[in-house]
């Protein structure tokens, strides 16, 4: 049976040395920006540490497919400066499909029941396509990504 939430890509990429994070982080927001996604940064901390500092940012990026299906990709950063340039960086990347995201079919017992049937036997082929579809736009954010932190692509 499909659950509310359907899993999307994810994935994680690593870099160490010269980053341009003002790049990084101001090309990631215009790519949601671009495709329409309402973003917001859940989390933005910045702490002292032996190294130097740590940096976390945390963000969530949904859009409105249809009045059924919500796109979400999630984006973590984390990030060690050693100096304004040298710095050790974990980007994560990951996305669902949320399906009924406005609830109408979670209030009971019996409509969540008839909610995952309706999804298996009726749904599935359509919630597949709309799975490529996040997939392939992940799969764009992830080339923009590798570019801006001159990754193999």
């Amino acid at each position: 049976m499909i659950d509310k939430k359907v899993k999307g890509a994810k994935t994680t990429l690593l870099k160490e040395g010269k980053i341009d994070l003002d790049s990084l982080y101001s090309n990631i927001k215009d790519w949601f920006d671009d495709h329409d996604y309402n973003f917001n940064e859940d989390t933005h901390q910045t702490k002292a540490n032996q190294k130097g500092k740590s940096i976390k940012y945390l963000w969530t990026a949904k859009r409105k497919v249809t009045e059924y299906v919500l796109f979400v990709i999630k984006v973590n950063f984390y990030i060690t400066e050693y100096s304004e340039k040298e710095r050790e960086l974990e980007l994560e990347i990951e996305s669902n499909l949320e399906l009924d995201y406005e609830n109408k079919w979670q209030d009971t017992e019996v409509k969540n029941k008839v909610f995952k049937i309706f999804n298996t036997l009726f749904k599935n082929q359509e919630i597949g396509s709309f799975k490529k579809k996040l997939i392939n736009e992940v799969d764009d954010l992830i080339k923009l990504a590798k570019q801006e932190l001159k990754l193999e692509t």
